[in-house]
């Protein structure tokens, strides 16, 4: 149903016109799904890339090294799940403020386009050579998110703040918004 979403045509019942049609798209090669391919299609990602997930934990305190937690779960699944779940978790923790003089009227304390955007990024943007999860960490007083691997293709801080950016997963990125969407 995606790929007849996005491309207005149903997706290749021949096998050798699917497997030329996900070749193309690049989430198959040699006949071997890629990863991309797989974190965002499988029925089970978990299964053949385990590593590839998303570790949450909602602890008490201010400290990571804190051995007591309200809560902690391992996110597994295709991105799309993984950023379903993850902003789950997000949304629970994520304090609702009073905006007015009524105690019926409230807003979230952290608008959630925010865990949106830095939730994508961590999950699209990671570096799949690397065998580690993607964290969600909250804490009382702040919320890190932290994502495997260092800045991409010689891109600097510098850069960031000028808004210079590079892709590090071309694949994911230009399905990451149609498949977080659909």
């Amino acid at each position: 149903s995606f790929y007849a979403e996005k491309y207005g045509r149903d997706i290749p019942t021949a096998v050798e016109d699917l497997e030329r049609e996900l070749t193309a798209c690049r989430l198959m090669h040699d006949g071997l799904m890629t990863i991309a391919g797989i974190l965002l299609f499988a029925r089970h990602p978990e299964h053949l890339l385990p590593e590839f997930c998303t570790k949450a934990v909602w602890y008490k305190g201010t400290e990571r090294g804190g051995i007591e937690f309200y809560d902690s779960r391992k996110l597994e699944g295709t991105l799309r799940k993984q950023f379903d779940e993850g902003m789950a978790f997000l949304r629970k923790w994520n304090s609702r403020i009073q905006t007015g003089a009524s105690f019926n009227i409230s807003v979230a304390e952290i608008p959630e386009f925010v865990f949106e955007e830095l939730l994508t990024n961590a999950l699209v943007h990671r570096d799949y050579f690397i065998s580690d999860s993607v964290k969600l960490f909250v804490f009382d007083n702040r919320i890190e998110i932290r994502s495997p691997g260092r800045l991409p293709n010689s891109l600097t801080v510098e850069d960031v703040r000028r808004g210079i950016r590079r892709d590090r997963n071309p694949v994911l990125t230009s399905f990451a918004w149609d498949v977080l969407n659909y």
